[in-house]
């Protein structure tokens, strides 16, 4: 056949999608699925990424670079003109930047006050005034314009901030456009001038932040350092974005699962993908075998099927991008609630559309190029003739070989993690990989085990469904291939629910203990909530107010904790300053191997830090943590470890006392009161309209959990979405094969109602070889659901320096069986009711 007749070729690949559209759309839907979550997860990660820097670059304009103290303490403000000699820099903003609370009917609202000089300040920032004036030196506050509205504040209002000096108020003097830093922290920012910042923060003469505007041409790392020879002792230089990167390091577990969760998604809609075209090749052997006779070579029919499966891969990813971004949307609602901070609008980069465009269609394309060139290949005269099996009969021996080539990449992967031959960093990227590998591996090599698997398969169910039930597993056992992906498919399902599944439940199981050991007080007082990198909300309080509060009927201790930022050896971490009793080592939730005696040594000055921390600067007990501190860097002792939470295990954990000789400890960020247990209940009002006289936040132990199940609660919903959505995928497969074997067995059901066999009994044929597929599928996949549940367990000691306890939830592996069998019986509804109503006579005349 000449090349000008390709387009007729074109015509006839039209034709079959129309003559089979509900096979063209459960093929598509596959690739869409897989395509959507890869899009969804990349992009909502990102956003998520991007929301603390660009809140920052947001926050200093045309500032380059930033001089700050360790935990943004404050110094003296006329270092601002000693870094504006330097030849490198064009402008030397000085300013404060302190967390505060906007009290208002509803309750305190989390928001960052910017005292600036307003003279000095537009070499960095540009303001565009909606409404009022600018302000001075009087007394007054800008606000954003949108952020007003939103909480119902005008112009002229006078506001109550919370500060470290008590409830401040100030009248709105002008509104300003959300645009530059107006638009901070989704508007929370509150700007008024230096002078009165100074005042409200204790900060006489002082700043605590001075925002550098390079020349024209200057580079960062020259001026980096050349300034850093002008500071002082506790002081630091540093590009404004990284105060975000404790935020990102928390996210590092979710994005993990995510990924996982995402790429076996697009597994699974591979063999979706394949078992399709499988079928499809199988009812149109007789037509290629006739293109063939007339003239059609090789290589055109087998590129005529690589074009339809490009043309689906193209259709598929073009929808599987609309929809993943449509997805990113809800998932980003669950970032926020985590984060604890506004993330920006999900936005399609070019990194998570080139891998859409990459993975669509390659996916497509690898999972039909086997099928393809088989096609291309076979002799026509066979098919004619009808002497070749159809496409699916046997379960190629390759397949098996490569699945366990691809089950052992994924053992040695393992053995890397068991053996510390992995950085952590390179794990994180090797471990979705590894999970692929392994579960394509076992759908390739079900080959090995489907003969003996369908035996049992037949066994079990030959009791309950009779002589349908023994003719269902027949019917499947003689399409060995097709039987197997989509056994495989399901499987996959499985695997998902009860591997990731699993540990987010242990996760969540871990997470309420540890909850349970560190929160120990009955009642918190705090200015706001903060966010999960604790960059922003940390509003502190007068230390008088503890002593207010012990005052109260009722009150048996109150506990005061500071914490904030800091590096420790070099990476950004939480210093947790609290008061620990030797009594409750409980409190830091120790980590296995700790020597006895660490709270004692806690109180002499010694450090105790996060096995996450300790994992990735590689320290044990007894090493020593160089700390930047406001006195200069200070090297500790390790004292011990423990099991973290806040900041992704990230923490650096001193005993308030021993703290404040490094830092500048500026009031308190939270009381914990630990009540009379004959009083609780009493204390709790009398706590109440304590905190809603001074515009405090109060949390009962109770409500601290909910809250933090809350903020988990959108993230970890997603993922278990995404593993509905694999499910999704594996029914297709379902349907895909119920429908061709139907399609096949349309003589032989004719010849069954011919001779006797009622309606009922064609869909009960029908529903059990459903059911056979849903128990073929359980019985491998809840063995290797729980294999994966373990792999995703094991490495944790080696990515985060700690292993939770290994168990398995029965009510998952329940859960995940029950779910199957649905799936498989609704994907065999329609199939079920088309072989059921097959008339007789047209059956036995099918070819």
């Amino acid at each position: 056949m000449s090349p000008s007749r390709l387009p007729t070729l074109w015509r006839y690949s039209l034709r079959q999608t129309q003559r089979r559209p509900a096979r063209a759309v459960l093929t598509l839907l596959g690739i869409v699925i897989g395509v959507a979550t890869i899009v969804a997860v990349s992009v909502t990660t990102q956003a998520a990424r991007r929301a603390y820097r660009e809140m920052f670059e947001a926050l200093t304009g045309r500032a380059s670079l930033e001089v700050v103290a360790e935990a943004m303490a404050g110094f003296e403000a006329e270092q601002a003109q000693e870094l504006m000699s330097l030849p490198l820099v064009m402008a030397a903003v000085p300013l404060i930047q302190k967390p505060a609370a906007l009290v208002t009917s509803s309750g305190p609202i989390p928001v960052t006050v910017l005292g600036i000089d307003a003279d000095r300040d537009r070499a960095a920032r540009d303001y565009e005034l909606e409404q009022g004036h600018f302000i001075g030196e009087e007394p007054g506050v800008l606000l954003g314009h949108e952020f007003a509205s939103t909480h119902g504040i005008a112009l002229g209002a006078t506001v109550r901030l919370l500060t470290i000096s008590g409830l401040v108020e100030a009248p709105v003097v002008g509104l300003l456009q959300s645009s530059g830093a107006a638009r901070f922290h989704g508007g929370a920012v509150v700007f008024m001038a230096l002078s009165q910042a100074q005042r409200h923060f204790d900060l006489a003469g002082k700043v605590n932040s001075v925002q550098l505007v390079l020349a024209d041409g200057a580079e960062i790392g020259q001026a980096e350092a050349a300034i850093r020879k002008r500071l002082n002792v506790g002081q630091t230089v540093r590009v404004p974005s990284d105060r975000g990167q404790l935020a990102q390091d928390s996210l590092l577990n979710i994005e993990q699962i995510l990924a996982v969760l995402s790429v076996v998604s697009m597994v699974a809609g591979a063999f979706v993908i394949l078992n399709a075209f499988q079928m499809n090749l199988a009812e149109r052997r007789r037509q290629f075998a006739i293109l063939r006779a007339l003239g059609a070579t090789r290589l055109q029919v087998t590129s005529l099927l690589l074009r339809e499966a490009a043309a689906y891969g193209v259709a598929g990813t073009a929808l599987g991008i609309a929809a993943g971004m449509a997805i990113s949307l809800s998932l980003t609602g669950g970032m926020e609630r985590l984060l604890g901070t506004a993330v920006p609008s999900p936005a399609l980069t070019l990194e998570p559309l080139a891998l859409a465009i990459l993975l669509g269609p390659a996916m497509t394309l690898l999972a039909t190029f086997g099928p393809a060139r088989r096609a291309g290949r076979r002799a026509p005269i066979d098919d004619l003739l009808g002497k070749t099996p159809p496409a699916g009969t046997k379960m190629p021996r390759r397949w098996a070989a490569a699945g366990l080539v691809l089950i052992t990449a994924c053992g040695l992967i393992d053995m890397a993690f068991i053996r510390g031959w992995l950085t952590p960093a390179l794990g994180r990227l090797l471990l979705p990989a590894a999970m692929v590998l392994g579960l394509a591996g076992s759908v390739l090599a079900l080959g090995v085990v489907l003969g003996p698997l369908m035996r049992l398969v037949g066994a079990i169910l030959g009791p309950l469904f009779g002589i349908e039930g023994r003719l269902a597993v027949r019917q499947l056992r003689r399409h060995a291939s097709r039987t197997a992906l989509t056994v495989g498919a399901l499987m996959v399902a499985i695997v998902i629910t009860i591997g990731p599944g699993n540990e987010i439940r242990s996760a969540l199981d871990n997470l309420h203990a540890w909850f349970d050991n560190v929160a120990g007080a009955n009642f918190h007082v705090l200015g706001a909530d903060t966010d999960l990198g604790f960059s922003l909300n940390i509003v502190s309080l007068p230390e008088s107010l503890g002593d207010e509060l012990a005052q109260l009927d009722g009150v048996e201790r109150v506990d005061r904790g500071n914490w904030f930022p800091v590096r420790a050896g070099g990476r950004q971490a939480l210093l947790i300053a609290a008061t620990y009793s030797p009594d409750r080592p409980e409190q830091l939730n120790p980590a296995k191997g700790n020597p006895p005696g660490v709270m004692e040594r806690l109180a002499l000055g010694e450090v105790v830090i996060g096995t996450a921390l300790a994992q990735s600067l590689q320290l044990d007990v007894g090493d020593e943590l160089e700390l930047a501190t406001s006195k200069g860097p200070r090297k500790l002792r390790v004292a011990g470890k423990c099991n973290q939470y806040h900041a992704g295990g990230m923490t650096v954990h001193m005993q308030r006392e021993a703290a404040g000789k490094w830092f500048d400890l500026e009031g308190a960020h939270v009381f914990s009161i630990t009540a009379d247990k004959d009083k609780a209940s009493t204390l709790a009002s009398e706590l109440k309209a304590f905190c809603r006289q001074r515009g405090l936040l109060l949390h009962s132990r109770e409500q601290l959990r909910r809250n933090m199940d809350r903020r988990s609660a959108g993230t970890i919903g997603f993922l278990w979405v995404l593993m509905a959505l694999v499910f999704v995928v594996a029914s297709l497969g379902i349907a895909n094969t119920l429908t061709m074997n139907v399609l096949e067995q349309t003589r032989e059901l004719g010849l069954l109602r011919a001779i006797g066999m009622r309606r009922n009994q064609v869909r009960k044929m029908v529903l059990a070889q459903a059911s056979a597929i849903a128990l073929a599928s359980a019985i491998p996949g809840v063995v290797l659901g729980i294999v994966l549940a373990y792999m995703m367990n094991l490495p944790a000691e080696w990515l985060t320096g700690h292993r939770p306890p290994f168990e398995i939830h029965l009510w998952l592996l329940a859960a995940a069986l029950a779910v199957t069998l649905c799936v498989a019986v609704v994907a065999a509804i329609i199939p079920a009711d088309r072989a059921a109503r097959l008339r007789i006579v047209p059956a036995l005349h099918y070819e």
